[in-house]
């Protein structure tokens, strides 16, 4: 889908309204600019919920071979101040 503002508004539906504990998982085979934007909106999203006092956990799961989406997801980790992320290599 080349609009990622679309794709990625149910997503971010679902956790702006989601309550209690919050966990995301993240696989990805590749993203654009745009859809990077996207996905950082809804990440701070779920690190403000953590900022608001809710358990919420993120899993960025990336192929062992591919460097740059292991690059974007330490990326992404460091920009959240309060929500752990897990970074985990898989090997399919």
């Amino acid at each position: 889908m080349e609009n990622s503002v679309e794709f990625y508004a149910p997503v971010k539906k679902l956790i702006e309204e989601h309550q209690g504990k919050l966990h995301v998982d993240i696989q990805l085979d590749f993203f654009n600019t745009s859809s990077s934007k996207c996905l950082m909106d809804l990440l701070f999203i779920v690190d403000k919920k953590v900022m608001a006092g809710n358990e919420c956990d993120i899993k960025w799961t990336y192929k062992s071979d591919d460097e740059d989406m292991r690059d974007a997801a330490e990326e992404f980790r460091d920009l959240l101040k309060h929500v752990p992320v897990e970074l985990e290599e898989n090997d399919d």
